[in-house]
């Protein structure tokens, strides 16, 4: 149910012809279509990479040491930002991707990344010793 006193300050749900939200984005009012709920197909294959998510992320926090974790945090400001790596590896510069603000890989993005290639290509896991650690 939408809620305000003029159109301006509605926010919420208004039911027309079909579902719209009203929201209010730099002074200006937006109305929208109601996003349909999006249910994703459970698969062996995704349960499986959730599963190593999950094991991964708990074996950087309790597994690790702390000269593990510097050296994946020394690999990963190698690594450069992450947002120009996805760019360059999805798209080969071609540019026409939205731009989001440029963020850099910390080590544990590092770690589950460089893990979750290795698990998908049939590698064993986990390896916890960084790349190039010195």
């Amino acid at each position: 149910m939408a809620k305000g006193r003029s159109f301006r300050e509605l926010r919420g749900r208004l039911n027309l012809s079909e579902p719209v939200v009203i929201s209010n984005w730099k002074g200006m009012v937006v109305a929208r279509s109601l996003a349909r709920n999006i249910d994703q197909i459970r698969s062996d294959e995704r349960s499986a990479i959730n599963t190593t998510f999950t094991q991964l992320a708990q074996r950087w926090r309790h597994a690790l040491t702390q000269a593990q974790r510097d050296a994946w945090e020394q690999y990963a400001n190698l690594m450069g930002s992450a947002y120009n790596r996805d760019v360059g590896d999805a798209a080969g510069n071609s540019h026409n991707l939205i731009r989001s603000r440029k963020t850099l890989m910390s080590g544990i993005n590092a770690y589950i990344a460089a893990n979750q290639l290795a698990s998908t290509a049939g590698l064993t896991i986990p390896r916890d010793d960084a790349p190039l650690a010195r």
